[in-house]
C-alpha cells in the first residue's frame, strides 16, 4: 500500500497556532493558512477553530524566548514564519492567540508544532 505525503509546498501553508484563555489553559491547533494571509484573516480563523465567543478582544502575538510581540492586523504571518525559518541559528518561536493583557502565556512544549527548527 503506497502512502501519500503531501507536496513539500503545501506543507508552507499550514501554521501552528497556540491559544492561550486565562481559565482553561492552553492548547493548540495546526491551521491551514495561505501564504498571503493576513493577520485579520489568521485572527478570523482561530476565532472559529477555538470557538472565541468574543473574537475581538483575541489578537495574534509572536513568541520567542526573548520577546512577545503583537502583530499589526495588515501582516502575514506565514512570511513572518518563512522569514525566521530562513535565519541561520533561529530561536523557537510560537504563534498565540490570546487577550493582548495577558501577561501569563504558556506555550504547549509537549508536541511538536511545526513552528520550531530541530536542534
Amino acid at each position: 500500500m503506497l502512502k501519500h505525503f503531501p507536496c513539500p509546498c503545501s506543507l508552507q501553508n499550514y501554521l501552528r497556532v497556540a491559544f492561550h484563555e486565562v481559565n482553561s489553559g492552553c492548547t493548540a491547533k495546526t491551521l491551514m493558512v495561505r501564504p498571503y494571509s493576513t493577520t485579520e484573516e489568521v485572527c478570523q480563523l482561530c476565532a472559529e477553530k477555538f470557538k472565541v465567543q468574543d473574537p475581538e478582544n483575541y489578537t495574534l502575538f509572536l513568541i520567542t524566548e526573548e520577546t512577545s510581540q503583537q502583530l499589526a492586523l495588515d501582516t502575514y504571518p506565514q512570511k513572518i514564519k518563512a522569514e525566521i525559518h530562513s535565519r541561520p541559528n533561529s530561536q523557537p518561536f510560537h504563534f498565540v492567540y490570546k487577550r493582548p493583557t495577558n501577561l501569563n502565556i504558556c506555550l504547549p512544549s509537549d508536541e511538536e508544532n511545526g513552528n520550531c527548527l530541530p536542534n
